[in-house]
This record gives structure tokens, C-alpha cells and sequence, in this order.
């Protein structure tokens, strides 16, 4: 510090005698802060390299030690790679699962509106609601708070190609505007118009890209031919193409009619999809709705007191159909576990090249190195194996999930998506970094004890001497 501040002393009592206190105490701070930051940055920067050095040094050594025991280097990689690669998996699986963005267009608005009982119905179980009470939100619910509603009924039935053997197949009945909701595309024909839903229309129907392929092996003139689903004859009107991203999975849309007379709200089976308005939370939409379904339930003869409705993001929605909460954390908590275990088994193997590096440690600490330069030539093996295990495992994940994703693409819900995203790249980060401190903490432990034997016979010697 003297060297900093040099002669700072004597001038502040020359400028204190002559300008006051107050003045040489300003001017003193100045000078302080003026010499004593560079000061300091130019200490930390020699701090900095000194580090990297020492990091480079042992980085050295340890690949030197590392190449001359390959089956070590094959076993350690390989089996950190398959934990890591478990952990990186399970955290692609969960987040596509839970956190990716749904694949249209403002999803980040979309909610589900359904029905909800106290007691009848689990907080987690999606239930739907009635056509009934669909059109009735539709038309009675505030202005201003959805920019639309749809809605969708999903169903397996009995589908005939004219005339060749029946089959069932997954049908969606949905309003007009779900198709242009969940971004639908004819490669042939059109999508549903406003008149097929009005009584007495002419039934129609859309078929999906692998259903045209596979019923009418793709030929353009299927537009006008028939198909009989559920015992009633549809004529076809168009084909979506191959790549649309869709809620429903079905094989065949069709329009979904308005409610008959004798309706009720407890034929449910509908699932209601609606747009928030800029600037609506999901709390306030949920509030509105609650309100508008408590009273309409409430005089129905045919529900149970009790029934109301309530407003979900989607994106909840959808992860509580692909991985329940309990779900994902336990995949995680598994993997995360099988990576443990390979660490633990590759530490006990390093504690034995610990062993034979007993002459190194000890002349590092006889010459004078902390027990922390000793720990850390020792955990630097780790480091090395876990980090390439990590790499490794990383890439076979990524080429996993597309060949998995090639093969398996028809069965994977069309909203799913599973990038390799931030979220992924920090789950990987952190096992991998686990890892690496849990394979190094035998050979750290036996390292410190190495060290401090080396430094009680110095310290012992000298006084000795003495």
C-alpha cells in the first residue's frame, strides 16, 4: 500500500494546513480511488494469469498421466457419456415437453376453457365441456377478453372407403375456425366452410395427408369421392398436407354441428380452445368465466351443484397430457442417478492413479503449494474425463432425437417439438459439472491427505533443524 500511495500522506497534511479538512479529504479520496484502481485491476489481472497458468500446467500433466492408460481413458468416457447422455435426454424429453414454445402462432395466448368440479373432477384431469355450453360462452361471455373461441371433438368410429372393409380411425368434429387456429393447409381442395355446419348441409369431410395416402393411394381426384364414417356417407373436400402441427392427431375433420334441442351440459366431450386478447391475463379471463358457468350450471336439472369452469394456458394443458409433473421429475431424478453411480465408479478407479502420484503431491507440498493447488491437480483428471463424457454424451443425443424423430415422427404429438435449446444445454452443463466433482472427490480427499503428511514431515524437518 505505501507503495501505492507514496508520498499521499505528507501532501494531504500540506493541503490540510493550507485549504482545510474538507477540501484535503476530497483531494486524498481522489488520489486514492485514482491509484488505487489500476492498482487493484493490475493485481487481479497477474492474479488471473498466475491461475491459468497453474490451470494449464495441471491440465498438462493430467493428459501426459491420461494417455498412458487408453482402457482407463475408453471406460471412463464411455460411461460417462451414457449418464450424461440420460441426463441430456430426460432434460430435451422434459422440456419439449413442458417449456419449448407450441408451434403457432401466438400459442403463447391460447387457453383451454373446461368444465371443473370440486369433487368430481381432479384438478389435473381434463374433462371438456358441452357444445351447449360452448356456444353459450361463445355469445355471453364479456367482449374484449378472447379474440376467438373454438372448439374440437376428438373420437375414434367405425370409417369405409367405398365400400372396402371397415376400420376405426380418430375423427376430430371441429368449428370452421380451428382449422385456421391451428394453421391447417389443403395440398388438395379446401378446408371446412361456414355452410357445412348449418343443418341440413351436405356431409363433408377432411382428410389428413397419411389417411389420403394410404385410402386412395394420393390421387388428385379425390375431391367428390366418398367415405362412410360412423354409418353416414361424407364426401371428401380436401386433404391437409403432410407437415401441419395439430392438437388433434386425427385421420379424418369433420365440421362440428351446433347443439339440438335437447342439449344438455352434461354431454360433454368438447374441448374449447380460445385466443386471449392483448393485454387479458389468464386470471381475469379464468374470473369471467367462472362467474358466467356458475350461474348457467347452477340451473341446469341435470348437473350436481358445485360446477363452474375454468381457464388453462395451453401449454399446461398439453405437458400435463404428454408428462405428468410427477413424471418428469422422476425421469430426471433417474438419470441423474445412473450418472451419479458412473462417477462414483470412475472416482474409485482414479483413487488408484492417485495412489501412484503419491511422490508428485508430495513435492508439490513440499515446495511450498496450498492444499488448494494440490486438490486441484488432483480433480483435474475428473474434470478432463467428465467434460469429454459430457461432449460426447451431448452428441449422441442430438443424433438419438433425430433418427428417433425420423422413425417415430407419425406418433409424436404434432405440437411436441424437442430443440436442444439453453434450457437443455445448462441441465447438461450442471450433470456433467456434478459429475466431474463427484469423480474427483476420492482422488481430492486422497490427494489433501498426501499433501498435509508432505507438509507435517517439512515443518517437522525444519524444526528439527532449528
Amino acid at each position: 500500500a505505501s507503495s501505492v500511495l507514496g508520498d499521499l500522506p505528507e501532501e494531504v497534511v500540506e493541503l490540510h494546513t493550507r485549504r482545510g479538512p474538507a477540501v484535503a479529504d476530497l483531494w486524498y479520496a481522489w488520489q486514492v480511488f485514482a491509484l488505487g484502481v489500476p492498482w487493484a485491476f493490475a493485481a487481479a489481472r497477474r492474479a488471473v494469469r498466475q491461475s491459468l497458468f497453474g490451470l494449464g500446467l495441471d491440465f498438462r500433466a493430467s493428459l501426459r498421466g491420461l494417455r498412458r492408460r487408453p482402457a482407463l481413458i475408453v471406460v471412463s468416457i464411455s460411461s460417462l457419456a451414457l449418464g450424461s447422455g440420460l441426463v441430456t435426454a430426460a432434460a430435451t424429453v422434459v422440456n419439449g415437453a413442458w417449456y419449448a414454445p407450441l408451434p403457432w402462432a401466438g400459442a403463447e395466448r391460447m387457453v383451454d376453457l373446461a368444465d371443473t368440479h370440486p369433487t368430481e373432477v381432479s384438478p389435473t384431469t381434463e374433462l371438456g365441456t358441452s357444445t351447449r355450453a360452448f356456444e353459450t360462452w361463445r355469445t355471453s361471455l364479456p367482449g374484449g377478453l378472447f379474440e376467438r373461441l373454438e372448439a374440437y371433438a376428438r373420437t375414434w368410429l367405425p370409417l369405409r372407403i367405398e365400400g372396402g372393409p371397415a376400420a376405426s380411425v380418430r375423427v376430430v368434429r371441429a368449428t370452421v375456425g380451428y382449422a385456421e387456429l391451428m394453421e391447417f393447409e389443403p395440398v388438395v381442395g379446401r378446408l371446412l366452410h361456414p355452410a357445412d355446419t348449418e343443418v341440413g348441409a351436405e356431409a363433408v369431410a377432411v382428410l389428413s395427408h397419411q389417411l389420403w395416402q394410404a385410402g386412395f393411394g394420393g390421387t388428385t381426384d379425390v375431391i367428390g369421392r366418398t367415405l362412410t364414417v360412423d354409418g353416414v356417407e361424407h364426401t371428401v373436400v380436401g386433404v391437409l398436407r403432410p407437415d401441419v402441427r395439430r392438437l388433434d392427431e386425427a385421420e379424418v375433420l369433420l365440421p362440428l354441428g351446433p347443439a339440438g334441442a335437447g342439449a344438455s351440459f352434461d354431454q360433454r366431450g368438447v374441448s374449447v380452445l380460445g385466443v386471449l386478447a392483448d393485454g387479458v391475463s389468464v386470471e381475469a379471463a379464468d374470473a369471467a368465466l367462472d362467474a358466467l358457468a356458475s350461474g348457467m350450471f347452477a340451473g341446469a336439472e341435470e348437473l350436481s351443484p358445485g360446477w363452474s369452469a375454468a381457464v388453462t394456458p395451453l401449454r399446461t394443458v398439453v405437458a400435463r397430457g404428454g408428462i405428468p409433473p410427477a413424471g418428469a421429475m422422476a425421469l430426471l431424478m433417474l438419470s441423474l442417478v445412473v450418472l451419479m453411480v458412473a462417477a462414483l465408479n470412475l472416482g474409485s478407479l482414479l483413487l488408484a492413479r492417485t495412489t501412484t502420484r503419491t511422490r508428485e503431491f508430495g513435492v508439490r507440498a513440499a515446495m511450498g503449494a496450498g492444499m488448494a493447488h494440490v486438490a486441484r491437480a488432483s480433480l483435474m483428471d475428473g474434470l478432463i474425463l467428465s467434460g469429454a463424457g459430457g461432449l460426447l454424451g451431448l452428441g449422441v443425443v442430438v443424433v438419438a432425437r433425430d433418427a428417433a424423430l425420423a422413425r417415430f415422427g407419425a406418433e409424436i404429438p404434432g405440437w411436441a417439438s424437442f430443440p436442444i435449446d439453453l434450457r437443455v444445454l445448462v441441465a447438461a452443463a450442471v450433470g456433467t459439472t456434478l459429475a466431474a466433482l463427484v469423480v474427483g472427490l476420492f482422488p481430492v480427499l486422497r490427494a489433501v491427505a498426501i499433501g498435509r503428511r508432505a507438509g507435517l514431515a517439512r515443518a517437522a524437518t525444519g524444526h528439527s533443524r532449528g
